[in-house]
């Protein structure tokens, strides 16, 4: 099964978006969970008596929220700025792995080294390990049903691998061997 696809800047945005949200499992709560810590230790009294926001709180704020209001542009900079990432793909999977080209990489994949097959609304990801993943945009799939073949298909080649290796490593160790004298 083989998909050709247009990678965009906003794909890997949409990534670490997932990446953040869904496998650091960040959440708005640990987030505001920061600022009102800051905000607790500024109240504090300090010396015997109370003082205003410091500048320190207020710079790491400034630095925090100013990270997040530039979050999609640096993104998409890292993107285009990334050779071989912003442009046409193509990847195969098949029983023996994944084979992958773009304009500046050819590479087969086994899927032994494959570490998550996972999803979100637009993009499908193969994850050769937990931060680095192929990112297959829905967008390139005639339709919903052809994605989720293809997710299935990708899964039901990872999940068979595991199976099998399941399997062989049931007699692992070997039974321990007599040396003759």
């Amino acid at each position: 099964m083989e998909i050709t696809y247009n990678l965009e800047p906003g794909d890997l945005v949409q990534f670490y978006k997932y990446w953040w949200l869904k496998k650091k499992r960040i959440t708005l709560w640990q987030v505001l969970a920061l600022v009102m810590a800051l905000l607790a230790l500024d109240a504090l009294p300090l010396s015997g008596h109370r003082h205003s926001i410091s500048s320190s709180s207020l710079v790491i704020l400034a630095v925090l929220f100013g990270r997040v209001a530039t979050f999609r542009s640096s993104a998409e900079q890292t993107a285009r700025e990334t050779p071989g990432f912003v442009g046409l793909h193509t990847l195969a999977i098949g029983p023996d792995g994944i084979q992958h080209r773009s304009t500046v990489i050819e590479a087969k994949v086994k899927w032994h080294s494959v570490v998550d097959i996972t999803e979100d609304d637009l993009l499908l990801y193969i994850f050769l390990s937990p931060s680095y993943p192929y990112i297959i945009p829905k967008r390139a799939f005639s339709s919903r049903e052809e994605a989720e073949e293809f997710l299935n298909a990708a899964r039901a080649y990872w999940k068979n691998l595991d199976q099998t290796l399941r399997g062989a490593t049931a007699t692992w160790p070997p039974p321990p061997r007599t040396l003759k004298p």
